[in-house]
């Protein structure tokens, strides 16, 4: 017992050694710091932080940022904008894939209250609505909507306003709620237009705009019921794509079988142009000749890895980088047809939704605009 007690009294003497407590302090910030992370660590094991955020919900139709102009707003505060509502449609794991532009995040900003300093300089203290709606943009259906309240000061109502913006937490759990609801009715959305938005994206395709064409099908999510209607026209239009740059893919092939390799002249990213070329592509029967011509430049070697790659290729790859390229093209062109066919800000109802009355900081022709 006696030699228990005296190991303890040790313990307890070596614990408050000064020099231990030397030791401790000629520790480096950086060893602290790594001390710290290991501690943290070990407390978080098998612990869950009762103020733990709820995981947000994944969806599957993105909803693409659409700013009306607002003449005073300029392109530093419609970029911030539509930054930060690219940032918060991010958390919910549907933004970085092209999408149909036609459905759209819209934000109307309303000033509900205007206060100018006697300071000098003169400074606006502002107070914000903003309601973000989802909407399809080429009819006028809302989905779903939100509000926020924000508050800035700037020296101007559009410095206030962007102050207002950057300062300022858009609830997620509103924001997910928005997207969440604007889904489900878009979901019912595309049971009920599936034949006119087939219709549309064959128009597109009618007129050679198969990219177009491509990314308002390839939108329809897989929950919808449109989709499985939808799948075989895709794959056409896909198909009549790759026709159309047919060319192109038979001269990146040739590009490609003139690269000298390590293996005997055998190419495995040539093999993969070829592949791609459909069958009943217009270019089909120069590419083969040209593909059978390269197979006979092969050593043995190399002609048996051509042949075990033809039985086994996995084109998935390229056909996903291909798909993913045609779909930018798409967004690209139907932004452009979109703002000059529809002419997004002077829609009657689009004004009327994001129009913020007489004292509306960013249109010019309000009352705030002519003192």
């Amino acid at each position: 017992m006696r030699r228990i007690l005296l190991v303890f009294l040790l313990g307890i003497t070596a614990c408050n050694n000064p020099q231990n407590n030397h030791q401790q302090n000629q520790l480096t910030d950086k060893q602290r710091e790594q001390l710290l992370k290991e501690k943290k660590k070990k407390i978080a094991v098998g612990h869950t932080d009762s103020t733990e955020k709820t995981a947000l919900p994944k969806l599957e139709i993105q909803f693409t940022p659409y700013v009306p102009a607002y003449p005073d707003l300029g392109e530093e505060g419609l970029k911030i904008i539509q930054s930060r509502l690219s940032n918060i449609i991010a958390k919910f794991g549907v933004s970085g894939n092209p999408s149909d532009p036609s459905f759209a995040l819209v934000p109307a900003i309303n000033l509900v209250e205007k206060n100018i300093t006697a300071t000098a300089p003169t400074m606006f203290e502002n107070a914000y609505e903003i309601t973000f709606y989802t909407t399809n943009l080429l009819d006028g259906t809302i989905f779903s909507s939100a509000s926020f309240n924000l508050k800035g000061v700037g020296a101007s109502s559009a410095k206030a306003f962007i102050n207002a913006l950057q300062s300022s937490t858009l609830d997620e759990k509103s924001f997910g709620k928005l997207l969440t609801e604007g889904q489900a009715k878009a979901l019912i959305y595309y049971q009920n237009n599936c034949d006119k938005i087939i219709s549309r994206a064959q128009t597109e395709a009618s007129q050679q705009n198969y990219s177009s064409a491509f990314l308002i099908l390839k939108s329809i999510p897989p929950s919808a019921s449109c989709y499985s209607k939808a799948s075989p026209i895709l794959q056409d239009v896909f198909k009549k794509k790759i026709a159309s740059d047919c060319s192109k893919l038979l001269n990146q092939m040739r590009a490609d079988f003139g690269k000298k390799t390590d293996t005997g002249g055998y190419n495995e990213t040539a093999m993969s142009d070829f592949a791609l070329i459909p069958a009943d592509a217009p270019c089909f029967k120069e590419a083969l000749k040209e593909y059978n011509t390269y197979k006979k430049t092969l050593d043995p070697n190399a002609r048996a890895r051509l042949s075990q790659q033809e039985k086994e290729l996995d084109l998935r790859k390229e056909k996903q980088e291909l798909e993913a390229q045609v779909a930018i093209d798409g967004q690209t062109a139907l932004l452009n047809k979109y703002e000059k066919d529809h002419e997004y800000d002077k829609l009657p109802w689009l004004r009327k939704l994001v129009h913020l009355g007489e004292w509306d900081p960013f249109d010019a022709t309000s009352r705030i605009n002519k003192k």
